[in-house]
């Protein structure tokens, strides 16, 4: 089965960038699929790839990039039937939550092994109280705090504090059991745009969002 991973996070936290960076570090003996999911927001965060707008993009061996600004199922089954990729990641859009994409990969038939939010540590205070950015951490079960490098220890401290208390008072639940979808979540560190590799190992499962999904089918 296909394994996928979703990414999200508010406009110019570093998404693109850590994604690109992490794939060649840690998965280039991989075939990757990275989807940048621009829905409204095409040229915002594409002009961190320059010809992102191409039908594909090769950013390494073995792993192709393409920005879908269309039907998104539609587009993500045209790849896993001409490329066969091992994996996929989507980053969505920076003005988007990630669950509608976790439920069309679960349409799909892929196996979501994560949804990373990627924090922007040097800013957070700029936009932690956005909605938007809210339920993105919120649902979420891996928090990445990128931009680590940029901060003193003090200042890096008190991001992590304002991330758990969005994520407890924003975290997703079953709206039929009332229970919070992500029982536990991690917070990892990543500096100079590059996420460890045990991040991406698949231990943490979303069994239960995986039933919600299939209650509404």
């Amino acid at each position: 089965m296909i394994q996928s991973f979703i990414i999200t996070g508010f406009l110019g936290v570093g998404k693109t960038t850590m994604l690109t960076n992490t794939v060649k570090e840690h998965f280039s003996d991989k075939k990757v699929a990275i989807v940048v999911n621009e829905f409204g927001d095409i040229g915002v965060d594409g002009n961190i790839l320059s010809n992102v707008y191409s039908e594909v993009l090769e950013i390494s061996e073995g792993c192709i990039c393409c920005q879908l600004a269309e039907e998104f199922e539609s587009g993500v089954m045209e790849i896993m039937n001409k490329y066969n990729p091992e994996i996929i990641f989507v980053e969505t859009s920076g003005a988007s939550e990630p669950f509608p994409i976790f439920l069309s990969m679960q349409n799909l038939g892929v196996s979501v092994e994560g949804v990373i939010c990627v924090v922007d540590s040097k800013n957070l205070d700029s936009y932690k109280d956005n909605s938007t950015a809210k339920y993105q951490i919120g649902g979420s079960n891996i928090i990445v705090l990128n931009k680590t490098d940029l901060v003193n220890d003090d200042e890096l401290e008190a991001v992590k504090k304002d991330v758990i208390q969005i994520k407890e008072e924003y975290n997703i639940k079953n709206t039929l059991t009332g229970k919070t979808i992500f029982n536990s979540y991690v917070i990892n560190n990543a500096e100079q745009g590059v996420v460890n590799k045990e991040v991406f190992e698949g231990v943490y499962k979303i069994d239960e969002i995986i039933g919600l999904a299939k209650d509404y089918k």
